[in-house]
This record gives C-alpha cells, structure tokens and sequence, in this order.
C-alpha cells in the first residue's frame, strides 16, 4: 500500500508503505527501542564518594590530577567527593582508568555487551 505525501493532484509524492515505521505507527518504534537483557554491571570500584578522597592520598594525587584523566574539572570532582551523586558515565571512566586491568576489562566487555 503507497501513502500519497505532500501535494494534491499529479504533483503528489507517494511513499511506499512503510509498515511500522509509517507516522503514528508507535509499536515498530517500541520494538525498535526494545535491548536483549544484558549481564549485570560490573561493582564499580568507587561505591562511595568518600572513597575516593582516600584513594587519592594513597597514590599523591591531587584532585586536579585525579580528576583531569577522566576529563572532568577540579571543582566537579571536589563536588563529587563532597557528596553529590557520581553519574553512571563518569563512574565507569573511574572504573576504567584507576582500575585495575582486570576491572577495566570487565567493564569493555560489559559495555560491548550493552552495545549489542
């Protein structure tokens, strides 16, 4: 079935039918959307913001050096350690870069997976 797009008469672009991915045809979308349940995330290695401040003591980093290898700023980061909440992303990026290579790993594989 064609779906006449457009202008009336001869000047009309017809669409092919475009089944469930035709305007308001919500459940080729729903579908779309849909993921296959993937592994659970791995544990992260900062379960807790006040972690954080002591690992960096442990390795003399300062919080501009810690931070500054994920790409986050010195006052984002102190905030962080402070108490406000770490979004997922940047707790991966931790995971992934003060890690060790066996967590690192894990996390690409978990994050490959979740990719599919």
């Amino acid at each position: 079935m064609q779906q006449r797009i457009g202008l009336r008469g001869s000047d009309a672009f017809e669409f092919p039918d475009l089944g469930p991915f035709a305007p308001g045809h919500n459940k080729g979308v729903q579908q779309l959307n849909e993921k296959p349940p993937t592994r659970k995330l791995p544990k992260l290695v900062f379960s807790d913001n006040g972690d954080i401040p002591s690992f960096r003591r442990k390795h003399k980093l300062t919080q501009s050096d810690f931070w500054q290898q994920i790409g986050v700023s010195q006052s984002s980061g102190s905030r962080y350690e402070h108490g406000r909440e770490i979004p997922l992303q940047i707790r991966m990026l931790l995971q992934i870069v003060y890690g060790t290579p066996k967590q690192a790993s894990s996390m690409f594989d978990w994050l490959r997976d979740a990719a599919r």
